[in-house]
């Protein structure tokens, strides 16, 4: 089963686009995400790649994300590897929604809307 959820965010699709093509980011609005490490031009073509902690139940896993689709302003697609989510994969959007459920507290799509918006 795949889950699918979406968001309107007020903002013109570039200032959305140019959040969510940096890796760094996604520590801004997942809690789970303790570190990124950028490699180079991380995120911003094809084949580029960058490092990642993610904790969860209190148990950190290194994981590697690797650019397998970058179409701008129109579709962004991370591999994750190695660690407990090996060979996961998911739109940077919807990556925590697909890989442990929804989540609880805040969401994290109305996180993302937020910092967007606030730029």
């Amino acid at each position: 089963m795949q889950q699918k959820e979406t968001i309107l965010i007020n903002a013109q699709i570039q200032s959305v686009w140019n959040f969510i093509e940096d890796p760094n980011n996604l520590q801004l609005w997942n809690p789970k995400v303790r570190r990124v490490t950028a490699f180079g031009n991380s995120g911003k073509s094809v084949g580029s790649n960058f490092g990642i902690m993610y904790m969860m139940n209190n148990s950190a896993s290194e994981m590697r994300g690797e650019v397998i689709v970058h179409e701008p302003t129109s579709r962004l697609t991370f591999r994750f590897s190695d660690g407990k989510m090996q060979h996961g994969r998911g739109r940077i959007i919807m990556w925590i929604v697909f890989k442990t459920g929804k989540p609880v507290g805040e969401p994290y799509l109305v996180k993302l809307r937020d910092l967007i918006e606030k730029k």
